[in-house]
């Protein structure tokens, strides 16, 4: 039997969407190492995170033996944007608005002395 996988390709990020199960999961691994490369697409497991719902990581971890591919259900980031929980999402949303903070907290300071220079890294 055939199982349908939505993929897309860019650059080099490779991202699927799809249920699980332990028959198919590596399948599908499987068949994007040996057909990637002739796109000049070369899968990495140590750099290739699978992202599943809370309660499916044991099918994921089954799915994917032996292939050192990381699996997560908290979440993870993708071309900048994080995938996964609403806490995982929150979080990272969190964090990138402490460190323009900071970061803006630093022009101030710079702009006080210097104002042309903090406009000019501003602006």
């Amino acid at each position: 039997y055939q199982r349908r996988v939505r993929e897309a390709v860019v650059s080099t990020q490779s991202t699927g969407s799809s249920g699980i199960n332990a028959e198919y999961g590596g399948h599908w691994w499987d068949k994007l190492c040996v057909e990637g490369p002739g796109y000049g697409y070369h899968p990495r497991a140590d750099k290739s995170w699978l992202i599943v719902k809370p309660g499916t990581e044991e099918t994921a971890y089954e799915a994917f033996a032996g292939t050192d591919v990381l699996i997560t259900s908290e979440g993870h980031r993708y071309l900048g944007a994080p995938l996964g929980t609403n806490h995982f999402k929150e979080k990272f949303v969190r964090e990138k608005i402490d460190k323009w903070t900071q970061e803006l907290k630093t022009l101030i300071k710079i702009a006080e002395s210097e104002p042309q220079t903090a406009y000019a890294a501003f602006s």
